[in-house]
């Protein structure tokens, strides 16, 4: 019996990894959760959440995401933490999934070594995980004795591989030089971190993302941080609560969305210039937002049932309904492809 288990999954395999990709095309709108492609820059979307598995028809379907990431080295592997359900992975660009880390809760956060692909962390909440098997085992690396903290946010700089950065939900900053075996407390914000990350083409610069105090920025790895961002709080009602903020690989560009819009800044935020959206501010949440690592102009964002798309900086924006009645609340686009977009779905928040 064993055997015969075997040889289906080594079939299931070679289905899943030959031949072309899932072919995308319209389909009714459903309550599905898990992760979504497209391959049409948008305008078609596909549920991708098959599972790995002998099972029949095994998927996470039903599954909330919290947090997707690619492998620096290899886009074709991606990374979806979820609520509930632990982390699903896939080798393959979607064509089938692999789940791990199944009994620690929410993952909050998800960061791969830029050198060494097997070595990944998670951000569970109450414990920062990190494997260095390709997420055949587990073990913890940092324990918050709060109870009411929790580690959600990860970042690792590329120029200096074992440094790791984590954020917590009470405004803690903590910094490891060891790849995480141990850690020290370099900041405590007044607000919660919702985003870290460190720019490209300076790796002195940190980017972090409160809660409700927008965006500090450090420019000697976390020595020090000021507000990039104060200026315009007082100025536009919401600008301070954050949502999402991305850097662009082409030309390190920031766009930070907000309660009240999204705003772009081309010298590392010393000066921000607001989007043209469809939408009056303040009149949608703004959910996923995604910027092309090809080229800065293409922007992508999600409100409760629509995706939006611009591919001249926001100057004109192309709309496509939601593909699920949750919402792409993550949104990922391929570094080498910019017609390829992952999202990962999640109920609404508003």
């Amino acid at each position: 019996m064993r055997n015969i288990k075997f040889l289906i999954l080594l079939l299931l395999i070679g289905i899943f990894t030959t031949g072309c990709f899932i072919k995308v095309g319209t389909s009714p709108v459903g309550k599905h959760g898990g992760v979504f492609v497209s391959e049409d820059a948008g305008l078609n979307w596909a549920n991708i959440s098959r599972l790995l598995s002998v099972a029949e028809n095994a998927s996470f379907l039903g599954t909330d995401i919290s947090t997707m990431t690619y492998d620096p080295q290899v886009s074709s592997t991606i990374y979806a933490g979820t609520v509930k359900n632990g982390i699903f992975y896939t080798l393959d660009s979607g064509r089938s999934w692999t789940q791990t880390l199944t009994t620690v809760g929410t993952i909050y956060d998800v960061a791969v070594h830029p050198y060494n692909k097997c070595n990944v962390f998670a951000a569970t909440g109450g414990q920062l995980y990190r494997t260095l098997d390709c997420a055949r085992t587990w073990q913890p690396v940092l324990l918050e004795t709060r109870p009411d903290e929790i580690l959600n946010r990860l970042a690792i700089d590329d120029s200096d591989s074992p440094v790791l950065y984590a954020g917590s939900n009470m405004g803690a900053l903590y910094k490891s030089l060891d790849r995480g075996e141990s850690w020290q407390s370099i900041q405590f914000f007044e607000s919660g971190v919702a985003e870290i990350l460190i720019a490209s083409d300076d790796y002195n610069d940190i980017y972090i993302g409160l809660f409700e105090d927008g965006i500090m920025k450090s420019t000697n790895r976390g020595a020090s941080f000021v507000s990039i961002t104060e200026d315009l709080h007082k100025k536009y009602s919401g600008f301070a609560d954050f949502h999402k903020l991305v850097i662009s690989e082409e030309d390190n560009s920031l766009v930070y969305a907000n309660t009240y819009s999204i705003a772009k800044s081309y010298d590392g935020g010393n000066t921000w210039k607001l989007i043209n959206l469809l939408t009056p501010p303040r009149s949608v949440y703004i959910y996923g937002l995604a910027v092309s690592s090809l080229n800065s102009d293409v922007i992508y964002y999600t409100s409760h049932d629509t995706v939006y798309k611009s591919i001249d900086g926001g100057a004109n924006w192309t709309t496509t309904s939601m593909p699920t009645s949750k919402v792409l609340d993550d949104l990922l686009i391929s570094p080498t492809n910019d017609s390829l977009i992952y999202g990962g779905a999640a109920n609404k928040v508003k």
